[in-house]
């Protein structure tokens, strides 16, 4: 049976391990930890007998320019040896809860255009891909490549 809970930081090295598979970044346990408590982002863990087979995280913005907040989901993973057993579903589902009790009035997520697993599950769980948008995304690296270039 899967049990979807709160990430604590007891589960750091474990999330670690499984970001480094999903995202191919070496985040330490250390630094998990360090942001697990200090509770900027939700993160959920999908737990079956006591082993943990996946994470979601999600971000919530209030601004002042808007009626309402509104989230983001920006990472939702499940081990290869667990997936097709509810885990994702599980996790997005708790995680919707947990966004709308803080006033969440709509959720948004970033997926890769060419992950199509992904985008069949969000579209089952009633996102859809808005193509009326006009947002484009922009990206700028703030940590430059190099020394510095001398004037």
């Amino acid at each position: 049976m899967t049990r979807v809970r709160f990430a604590n930081p007891q589960d750091a090295t474990c999330l670690a391990k499984m970001n480094s598979v999903f995202n191919r970044q070496l985040m330490d346990a250390k630094t998990i930890r360090k942001k697990i408590r200090s509770g900027l982002e939700l993160v959920l863990v999908a737990e079956i007998d006591d082993h943990i087979a996946g994470f979601a995280c999600a971000q919530f913005f209030d601004s002042f320019c808007y009626a309402n907040p509104y989230a983001e989901l920006t990472e939702l993973f499940v081990e290869a040896t667990h997936r097709r057993r509810g885990i994702a579903v599980a996790l997005v589902r708790q995680m919707e809860e947990e966004l709308a009790k803080r006033g969440a009035s709509h959720i948004h997520i970033l997926t890769g255009a060419r992950n199509g697993p992904a985008r069949a599950l969000y579209e089952r769980l009633g996102y859809f891909h808005n193509r009326k948008r006009p947002e484009i995304l922009y990206d700028k690296n703030m940590k430059p490549k190099g020394p510095p270039i001398a004037k």
